[in-house]
């Protein structure tokens, strides 16, 4: 086994799957039918990490226990499943859109499944509730700040204190929608950041750039073409 484990989008390209697997076991999400096509498949719109848990729909496990089941195993995560409303229609597609950090996680909490909100609860985890829905995707939550895309939850953070730098999104892939969000293209692991494309092909490519060095990260771009959002790279 490797370091970590990697759970990616199953329409992630393979340039990008290949360029993982050199660091990470990488596991690629088949699609849920529940959800709307383009984003189907996205690692921030099946599942959630809690602490030591890994969360999902109940009907996604039960169609993929195998999988999961190797995921949890290998990383020596607990398993909970949801039984939340779930469906393509704002906001029950959003219930495992949340952006975890070690001591607080972000989330539109009246749209978030209960079993995060309590997984939270017994880590002791501070909940810092925001209008955007979409929070697992707008933000890249590390070890020292959170880079997020999404005014609203800048704002929350830094209200409390919590280190937050704002990217904004324009320029960012997302077939099918207008636009995507900065924590649907990459992921952070020891204190490397990984973007699914490069952050030349975007207006705030500058800006995380500078985040970067001010936190003392590396960069990793895993493709020289546009930055796009494929539902964040989730490193477990």
């Amino acid at each position: 086994m490797k370091g970590h484990v990697c759970i990616i989008s199953s329409e992630m390209p393979r340039e990008i799957r290949d360029s993982l697997s050199r660091d990470f076991d990488v596991f690629t999400l088949p699609p849920d039918p529940l959800l709307d096509k383009p984003v189907h498949s996205h690692p921030d719109m099946i599942l959630c990490v809690v602490d030591d848990n890994l969360i999902l729909p109940r009907g996604y496990y039960e169609a993929h226990h195998q999988m999961i089941d190797c995921i949890t195993e290998t990383c020596g995560y607990s398993l909970i499943l949801s039984d939340a409303p779930r469906s393509s229609v704002y906001p029950h597609d959003v219930g495992m859109n949340v952006a975890v950090g070690k001591r607080f996680i972000i989330c539109r909490t009246e749209s978030t499944a209960p079993e995060i909100i309590e997984a939270a609860k017994e880590a002791g985890l501070e909940i810092i509730p925001v209008k955007q829905g979409y929070a697992g995707c707008s933000c890249i939550v590390t070890d020292k700040a959170v880079l997020t895309s999404d005014e609203g939850i800048h704002r929350a953070l830094t209200e409390r204190g919590i280190d937050s730098f704002y990217a904004d999104k324009s320029g960012i892939a997302l077939p099918g929608y207008d636009v995507g969000f900065i924590g649907g293209c990459g992921g952070f692991a020891d204190r490397v950041l990984y973007f699914c494309g490069s952050l030349d092909s975007v207006a705030c490519g500058t800006d995380v750039r500078r985040f970067a060095e001010m936190h003392g990260y590396e960069i990793c771009e895993l493709a020289a073409d546009r930055l796009t959002d494929y539902g964040g790279i989730k490193i477990l």
